[in-house]
């Protein structure tokens, strides 16, 4: 090989060189721990938010506010063709994957809906989140989403109810709502029509309210419509009562049931669902 030859052989291996180490700081340039930047003008609480990307390619996301804390773990990576889009996928949540725009200012991550707007978010690197005392207890709701999400419980819902009363809850009269068609149009909310469902009277709370009482059990075909069926029923818990959820079936209560009674419930109600229940693979 020649002097020339030699050259641009050392030449092209520093290139390649450079271009790796270039492309190996880009792509964990985002590890850490970020949290959103509020708008301090606002006057409102603003809601907790924050990403940790470790280097294994895992991220936590978090996101809720003084009253409780939800958190996801998934995936990331920066697309190969493209460095300044992150790809995250949060496979539990059975989420689409995401992209999105980003760039890293300093100690700032903005966050973008596509390059041609003023950002969307700002996360700041932190080595401490403000959230950290509620960190915990997402964590155990977590370990339930997990453990919801891995099994399928086969039971009808006046199985589940009837394994209800035999266990000892004061269940009186039971109505199933199988005909789409039905008076009531029950099956004809959100997501509903996906689901079986059933609904009972509590005797013991109606007698001592003198009013009826009454709870439902709603059986759906998977864990993800279940999800999102509890989801959307949360946000109306005061006006809707409580909803329960156990793999892929939902108890809900009125708010006429007080903790106590809700707790008996729920107990018994796992017990029932995770004792009928198949694994689900992942």
């Amino acid at each position: 090989m020649n002097i020339n030859s030699k050259m641009l052989f050392l030449s092209l291996l520093l290139a390649c060189t450079c271009l790796l180490l270039s492309a190996c700081q880009r792509s964990t340039e985002i590890v850490g721990m970020w949290e959103l930047m509020l708008d301090d003008d606002s006057g409102e609480t603003a809601p907790y938010s924050g990403y940790d990307f470790r280097a294994d390619g895992t991220v936590t996301f978090y996101n809720g506010a003084n009253d409780g804390l939800t958190l996801s773990v998934g995936t990331w990576q920066i697309d190969p063709d493209d460095q300044n889009l992150l790809e995250l996928s949060f496979p539990i949540i059975n989420t689409p994957k995401q992209s999105i725009v980003f760039e890293r200012v300093d100690d700032v991550l903005y966050f973008y809906t596509d390059r041609q707007t003023h950002y969307d978010s700002a996360y700041a690197k932190t080595d401490h989140f403000s959230f950290n005392h509620l960190i915990a207890q997402a964590q155990d709701q977590y370990e339930k989403v997990k453990a919801d999400a891995s099994m399928h419980c086969n039971l009808t819902p006046e199985e589940i109810i009837a394994s209800l009363k035999q266990s000892g809850l004061p269940i009186g009269q039971v109505t199933s709502f199988t005909d789409p068609h039905h008076p009531t149009g029950l099956l004809k909310e959100p997501n509903m029509n996906l689901a079986q469902a059933a609904s009972f009277d509590d005797d013991a709370l109606s007698e001592t309210l003198t009013q009826s009482c009454q709870g439902m059990v709603e059986v759906y075909d998977d864990y993800t419509i279940a999800k999102q069926r509890n989801d959307y029923l949360c946000i109306f818990e005061e006006d809707a009562g409580y909803t329960i959820q156990a793999a892929n079936v939902l108890l809900r209560l009125d708010e006429h049931f007080p903790e106590s009674m809700r707790t008996d419930y729920q107990t018994v109600f796992n017990e029932i669902v995770f004792a009928n229940s198949t694994a689900v693979m992942q």
